[in-house]
């Protein structure tokens, strides 16, 4: 028996990503990949997704994601359904070409045509939906800020200083200068950390400036985040270019996913220094910790399993506190709670230093 299988066909805005393109985009952006999305073993533990939803304090409707994900399965289902009708009446044909099987054919197809066409908007509002849910928490990962190392005692506040001003030229968050010592300091330190780090066994790296929203939108990073670059000429319409910067973790990410390896490699340790860029608005924060460029040391380290994981770790925990420890400065090394994770962490470890420069609000000229 023949059965219709349709969803309304609803105007809604559609929430299209570089990672998964549905057939009626096809014909102006080619696929770069077809992703392996883990949509069925991820949804039926659903009560994890609400934890995980929850301790990272995520505004994410979770009713709504499992009303569309049984809609999303049901059209899947069913597609799946008369496409294996389609090739049963095929084989039929073969052996015997009536008529009663022609006209089987021809509905299928046109079912299976309307069924597609309708669900294009269902399909992009799902999965777009269903990228948004974060990877799952770590264990280690504490319920609040866990500081696991502090160096010296955090200093009193001061008032701001002549010596500050002659070393900060602050204009806004998108036009600052440093100067003298400060200017020495941006300029070498990474240079140092990472002259430091290559002798700890970790292989010096270069990375571009520039990076595709397919690999932003891996990393579970929005697109929007990153300055646009416009291009003359593309073929695809939602994998744009983007500046990041070499000294973006994302950009690793590229060579990563190319990369073959034989496990007696790992793990696998990179550094490299370069520059960070976001559009994000920055502009409610006047200091040095929400700017549209910064400089940083990046560290890469790939592993296998729970063991290996475990010793990185406390590795980069010895060598943050012999690197942070000449600063003769107080400092602190912390685990994040997972409301302080993006939605590709799992775990985190940060390095916390007081900073006169948070305290006070800097001149702006």
């Amino acid at each position: 028996m023949l059965r219709r299988f349709l969803i309304p066909n609803l105007m809604l805005r559609r929430n299209v990503t570089a990672l998964y393109v549905t057939g009626d985009k096809a014909m102006e952006n080619f696929a770069v990949l077809s992703p392996f999305l883990e949509i069925d073993e991820r949804m039926k533990n659903f009560n994890e997704i609400k934890e995980n939803i929850e301790r990272r304090k995520l505004p994410i409707n979770l009713e709504t994601l499992k009303d569309e994900y049984e809609l999303f399965s049901a059209v899947e289902n069913r597609k799946k359904e008369l496409e294996d009708r389609r090739l049963d009446i095929a084989k039929q044909m073969k052996v015997e070409a009536t008529e009663g099987l022609r006209l089987q054919g021809k509905i299928i197809r046109e079912d299976l045509k309307k069924l597609k066409e309708n669900s294009y908007h269902l399909e992009d509002q799902f999965v777009h939906n269903f990228l948004n849910i974060p990877n799952i928490i770590h264990e280690k990962t504490p319920k609040v800020k866990e500081i696991v190392y502090s160096h010296l005692e955090k200093p009193e506040i001061e008032h701001p200083n002549e010596k500050i001003q002659e070393l900060i030229e602050f204009y806004d968050p998108a036009c600052y200068y440093m100067k003298g010592d400060a200017a020495q300091f941006d300029l070498f330190t990474p240079l140092d950390l990472c002259d430091y780090l290559r002798d700890a066994g970790f292989i010096k790296f270069s990375n571009p400036d520039f990076v595709r929203s397919i690999i932003a939108e891996g990393a579970a990073l929005n697109p929007e985040n990153l300055f646009h670059l416009k291009e003359e000429a593309i073929d695809n319409k939602l994998n744009l270019l983007h500046l990041s910067g070499s000294g973006s973790f994302i950009n690793y990410l590229p060579f990563i996913s190319k990369l073959i390896a034989f496990p007696t490699q790992l793990p696998l340790k990179l550094i490299n220094t370069g520059k960070i860029y976001s559009s994000t608005n920055h502009y409610e924060h006047q200091n040095l910790y929400k700017t549209v460029q910064s400089t940083c040391c990046q560290a890469f380290i790939a592993t296998t399993n729970e063991e290996s994981f475990n010793e990185v770790v406390e590795e980069m925990i010895k060598h943050l506190k012999k690197i942070y420890e000449k600063f003769d400065h107080h400092f602190q090394i912390v685990l994040y709670p997972a409301d302080m994770l993006n939605n590709s962490e799992s775990f985190k470890i940060g390095i916390e230093m007081y900073s006169q420069t948070t305290a006070v609000q800097l001149q702006i000229r």
